[in-house]
């Protein structure tokens, strides 16, 4: 499905419900990371980035929490990135979606406790370095002449700290966890 379009999203809830029911978990985990400054790309580059990283969250958010209200459980998982406490150079429109998405979910998750929620729809924001999924993202990083100076981590450890977070209705999760004093100085 196209993440990127309203209308996609709302087209993948019914599928996914009348294939295999109620969504009680939903992770956002779709994101480019172009190696663009603010002066390179063009405007449908920029826009892409911030459709795909940004607007798709607030697609996938809405199209499935009125189940999740409904039925009075649920847990939403954004992956957003350490680059949303740090930003990176080079990575504008990344760093700008990235922002955007730790302001949604601070957000919607102030929104759930306004409505009472909080004990009943949980959201999860997790905070990687980078993770070693796509060899675009191993190419920009080398480009940035980052490769070797940043940690990578595995899908596999990512998963482990998605699921750890999830059961701990931990809010915010930063891999690895050794970075998060260091990020929230910089808040």
């Amino acid at each position: 499905a196209d993440i990127s379009s309203y209308e996609s999203v709302q087209e993948l809830r019914k599928s996914v419900e009348s294939s295999l029911g109620q969504v009680d978990i939903l992770v956002n985990n779709a994101g480019v990371m172009p190696l663009m400054s603010v002066r390179e790309g063009t405007p449908e580059d920029l826009k892409r980035v911030l459709e795909i990283n940004l607007l798709s969250h607030f697609w996938t958010i809405r199209t499935f929490i009125d189940g999740m209200v409904s039925r009075r459980k649920g847990h939403i998982v954004a992956i957003a990135s350490a680059v949303a406490y740090l930003p990176l150079g080079r990575l504008c429109s990344y760093v700008a979606s990235k922002y955007g998405v730790r302001g949604l979910m601070e957000a919607f998750n102030d929104e759930l406790y306004c409505d009472g929620l909080q004990n009943e729809v949980f959201t999860t924001t997790v905070n990687p370095i980078f993770i070693n999924t796509r060899k675009d993202l191993i190419d920009a990083l080398d480009k940035a002449n980052l490769l070797g100076r940043m940690p990578i981590f595995s899908a596999k450890t990512m998963a482990r700290a998605v699921v750890g977070g999830m059961l701990r209705n931990r809010q915010n999760v930063f891999v690895p966890k050794a970075i998060k004093p260091f990020l929230i100085q910089y808040e």
